[in-house]
Formats: structure tokens, sequence, C-alpha cells
């Protein structure tokens, strides 16, 4: 009787696998003048995400939890660039949105396969985490304009996806 060894893949060898945990150490709010001081690399911010995202859907999909994992990588190739500038500037937006998604294709990222509600609840729990942090590191931002249509988006999509936010929000 021969006993095959099993190996594992050589992890240097994969090229995917590391584009993919290089664009985790990537930083968000790089071009938000407010926070950019702050160091939240966008692994960081995924992992929040999927901690909302089970938090309040504790039996979300495989294709949930992966999508909240996944869904920044593609900004290792466009940035992150502020949201009130993409809501200000939409054709930017749209440009910006194609560049992510070719990105995250270069790096074997699959489409998220998630349903519309999937697709849902990560927004929300992303948007949330983004005003989370803003709260926890700057809380007098909680002011400006574009943060309270920020809050105000939050309020009124939670009540549409039946969850309650956390106090203070």
């Amino acid at each position: 009787m021969t006993v095959q060894k099993i190996t594992r893949p050589d992890p240097t060898c994969n090229t995917a696998m590391l584009t993919q945990w290089r664009a985790t150490f990537v930083r968000r709010w790089h071009r938000n003048p407010d926070l950019a001081d702050t160091n939240d690399p966008i692994g960081g911010h995924s992992a929040r995400v999927a901690l909302l995202l089970l938090n309040y859907w504790p039996m979300s999909s495989v294709f949930a939890i992966t999508h909240a994992l996944t869904h920044d990588l593609g900004e290792a190739y466009a940035g992150d660039v502020p949201g009130n500038i993409k809501r200000q500037h939409p054709e930017l937006a749209g440009a910006l949105e194609e560049v992510e998604a070719l990105g995250a294709k270069m790096m074997g990222v699959a489409d998220p396969n998630c349903t519309a509600r999937e697709m849902a609840q990560v927004n929300l729990c992303d948007k949330l985490d983004a005003y989370l942090w803003m709260r926890h590191h700057k809380p007098g931002l909680a002011n400006d304009p574009d943060w309270q249509a920020s809050r105000e988006w939050l309020l009124d999509e939670a009540d549409r996806l039946g969850v309650d936010l956390p106090e203070g929000v």
C-alpha cells in the first residue's frame, strides 16, 4: 500500500491571493482631509463590515460574508474617493466603480452573487462602519452636513431593513 503525502499549495506562488492580501493594507480616508490622519486599512474596515453584518444578520450567506470581506479590494486600483465627491460627480463614481470592479477581477475576486437584499445589508454595514469610524475618531464631524446626510440615510436604510442602529448614531 502506497501512502500519498498530502501537500498544501505554496502560498507564495498564488499571485491572486497575495494581491488580495496586499490590497487589505490600502488606507481608507487618504483623500479625506478630516480623516486622513487616521489609520484605517481596508482589511480592518472589511472585517468590521463582516462583524456588523453577522451581528445584524447572524445567518448571512457565505456570499454576503465574502462580499463584506472583499467589497473594497478594488480600491487598491482606484483609491478611496470620499462618498460626497462621488455623490457630487456621478460620472466619476461610475468610472471609479468600473476601475474597482476591474481591479477586483484582476485580483481574482469573484462577483458577489448576493441577492439584492444581501447587497443592501452589506451596503448598510459598510456605511455604518464609516460613520462609526468618524464618531470614534473625530466626533465633532457629526455636525458636518455631509455626515448628517449620511446619518439620515443610515437611519432610513436601517428602518427599511428592520434593524436598530447603535445608540448615538
